[in-house]
C-alpha cells in the first residue's frame, strides 16, 4: 500500500541524473511571497478584510511552516547523533560527514550510515504523510566541494564531482527503497522520490565568502512543495 493510496493518489515523477534548474523552489515561493505582499498591501490599507486569494496564499505558507514543525518533531532530537542538520526556512536536511557516511572517494555506504538512515527514511516519510498534498519532490541530493585531486583544473573536478555526488545518492536511494519500513511506500517513493548529483554547484561559504570545504561535502533530503500549483490558484481567484 502506497502512501498516495493512503492519503490521496499523486502525480508521477521519474528518477532524474543531474542537473537540475537552480532555485526552483525559492523562485516559486518568491513568487508566491510577492504576490501576497502585493494583495495584503491593496486589501489591509484602508482596514479591508484580506481577499480570498490572501487567505489561500496565507493557507499555504501556514501548512508550509506544519511541514517544518512535523519534521522538527519527528526528527528534532535525533538530528544531532545522525550529524545532520535541518533547515525549516527550505525543508531540507543536510548530513555532512562523508568520510564516516561513505568508502573514500567512492559510493559505497558505510554501516554506521546504513544504520543512520533506517533510523531516519522511515520517520521522514511518516513526517510527510499528512502533508502529502503540498509535496511535488523529495530530493535527494549529492553535494562536493569544489575540490578534486591535486593539479586538477575547475572543469575536471567539477565534472568528477559530479559523477560522484551522483553515484552517492544513487546508492542511497537504492538502499532506501529496499528497506523493509519503506516497502508500504515504495509506490510514493517511486513517484516522488529523484537522486541528483549537484557536484559543487552549491558549495557553503563562511563568513568571509571563502569555501567551507567540509561542510560543502554533504547529502542534503529537499523538500520541493507544490509552490506554482497554488500561485496559479491565487491568481485564479483574484482574477
Amino acid at each position: 500500500m502506497s502512501l498516495s493510496t493512503v492519503l490521496g493518489a499523486g502525480r508521477g515523477r521519474v528518477e532524474e541524473d543531474g542537473w537540475l534548474p537552480i532555485a526552483d523552489l525559492m523562485a516559486g515561493l518568491m513568487m508566491v511571497f510577492v504576490l501576497v505582499t502585493v494583495l495584503v498591501l491593496r486589501n489591509q490599507g484602508a482596514g479591508d478584510e484580506p481577499s480570498e486569494a490572501g487567505r489561500a496564499a496565507s493557507a499555504y505558507f501556514t501548512e508550509r511552516d506544519a511541514v517544518a514543525d512535523s519534521l522538527q518533531q519527528a526528527l528534532g532530537e535525533q538530528l544531532a547523533s545522525w550529524g545532520a542538520q535541518l533547515d525549516g526556512a527550505t525543508l531540507s536536511i543536510d548530513f555532512g560527514a562523508p568520510e564516516l557516511n561513505f568508502s573514500a572517494g567512492g559510493t559505497q555506504l558505510s554501516d554506521h550510515y546504513r544504520a543512520v538512515l533506517k533510523d531516519f527514511f522511515p520517520r521522514y516519510l511518516a513526517a510527510l504523510a499528512p502533508h502529502e498534498g503540498l509535496i511535488d519532490e523529495v530530493r535527494i541530493e549529492g553535494h562536493a566541494s569544489s575540490r578534486w585531486a591535486e593539479g586538477s583544473g575547475a572543469a575536471d573536478a567539477w565534472f568528477e564531482n559530479m559523477a560522484l555526488s551522483q553515484g552517492r545518492t544513487r546508492a542511497v536511494l537504492r538502499y532506501l527503497f529496499a528497506l523493509p519500513g519503506v516497502a508500504p511506500y515504495q509506490d510514493w517513493v517511486r513517484q516522488r522520490v529523484v537522486a541528483v548529483g549537484m557536484s559543487s554547484a552549491r558549495v557553503v561559504r563562511n563568513p568571509d565568502g571563502s569555501e567551507n570545504q567540509a561542510r560543502s561535502r554533504r547529502v542534503t533530503f529537499r523538500l520541493i512543495t507544490n509552490a506554482d500549483e497554488h500561485l496559479a490558484r491565487i491568481k485564479a481567484r483574484e482574477s
